[in-house]
């Protein structure tokens, strides 16, 4: 049961919402990857926090500032998990925390050692300098992960500068050391620096990922978006209802298709030309989107004629929104004396345990609402017929 519990809060994966016009914001795209790996981060920091906790009060080897920071980071990773389970959208604020309070604490840790070493040898305090030193390059990790690469440089060598202080002390003016205390401080200073060549060039790297992401979104964007009306295009409404079929529905649970199409369509192109034909489709469209819901679609599916996916709803209200948009479109204005109509068709489908392939249930939903718009056109236009 725990380990089905704890399985339960790891699959709740946040979800990165792409506009129909474009990509995610970088900042909105690295939220969204803090959220995915900071909830395990965040425990696993528990859990090794706790065993060092441990091993240290055990062997003797725990310092009178870590019988104290060991319980408030762990009470910080905690704060953190929590605050990630309920509010994902926050995992920016989180992870800086996060890397504040462990610099924070390494940096305290480190010159503690050393306002110790006036006491007693660096030999003595061999176990302690060690442990902490192994761990400040992860500092310099999460600093280029959270930030831009200017302020990543900016913050990576002002932690650096804050630990050079007590180091370039006893490598120069600590003479009594031994080679072994003086050769282990020297690897220290010198390999920060390393550590941070490394990482600007690896952040260089992941300029670059983004810029693939941004590209590989154009690219979706170019094949499912329709250019002229910015709605979903053929393919898109597609693979939107099939993608609800398969992913967002249980068993039970309705949803709705209404197909329509621009009455006298034709007519408008003939009397005011493509250009006013052009306006007509993005307003209706642009109108038509101000009524969808979150989870609502609409697609470009040929010509003047749109399909709208309506999860969760069931035929009544599919036709009370449909007979709203409806009504809306006369009321519409163009730059030519254009009164908007249109003629809709109206499908539904109940998910079952039994039911056949989402793309065989997309194909029965399209057809019978384009045989509900073809009622409605032969009856009259602007009107609407459920099937």
């Amino acid at each position: 049961m725990i380990l089905a519990w704890a399985k339960s809060l790891f699959n709740q994966q946040p979800t990165m919402d792409l506009s129909e016009e474009g990509c995610v914001s970088e900042k909105k795209f690295f939220a969204y990857v803090f959220t995915l790996i900071l909830k395990p981060i965040s425990c696993v920091g528990i859990v090794c926090i706790a065993a060092i906790w441990m091993i240290e009060f055990n062997s003797g080897h725990l310092t009178a500032l870590d019988q104290y920071a060991y319980p408030l980071l762990i009470f910080t990773f905690s704060c953190s998990f929590v605050t990630l389970l309920y509010f994902p959208s926050q995992a920016n604020a989180v992870a800086s925390a996060l890397v504040f309070s462990i610099a924070s604490y390494f940096l305290a840790s480190y010159h503690f050692i050393f306002i110790v070493l006036e006491r007693s040898s660096l030999e003595n305090n061999f176990y302690n300098l060690a442990s902490i030193s192994q761990w400040l390059p992860s500092i310099y990790i999460a600093i280029f992960l959270l930030h831009h690469i200017e302020r990543a440089m900016f913050y990576s060598i002002a932690f650096y500068l804050a630990l050079l202080g007590p180091e370039a002390y006893y490598i120069f003016a600590g003479s009594h050391h031994s080679d072994i205390a003086h050769n282990l401080l020297v690897n220290i200073v010198l390999s920060h620096p390393v550590y941070i060549c490394i990482l600007l060039c690896l952040s260089f790297m992941k300029k670059q990922g983004y810029a693939s992401y941004v590209r590989a979104q154009d690219m979706e964007r170019l094949v499912n978006i329709d250019d002229l009306t910015k709605a979903h295009n053929r393919r898109g409404i597609e693979e939107k209802i099939i993608s609800l079929i398969e992913n967002r529905q249980r068993a039970g649970e309705e949803f709705c298709l209404v197909m329509f199409d621009v009455d006298h369509f034709k007519k408008i192109n003939d009397s005011y030309g493509h250009p006013v034909g052009d306006e007509v489709l993005v307003k209706l469209v642009e109108q038509t989107k101000r009524e969808l819901r979150q989870d609502d679609s609409i697609g470009r599916w040929g010509g003047e004629e749109f399909i709208l996916l309506l999860p969760r709803t069931n035929v009544e209200q599919a036709s009370a929104f449909a007979n709203r948009i409806r009504l809306l479109f006369p009321s519409i204005k163009f730059s030519a004396p254009v009164t908007l109509t249109a003629s809709f068709g109206i499908s539904s489908y109940r998910i079952s345990d039994s039911s056949p392939a989402a793309d065989k249930i997309s194909a029965i939903l399209i057809a019978k609402a384009d045989q509900g718009l073809y009622q409605s056109k032969s009856s009259g236009r602007n009107q609407i017929t459920v099937i």
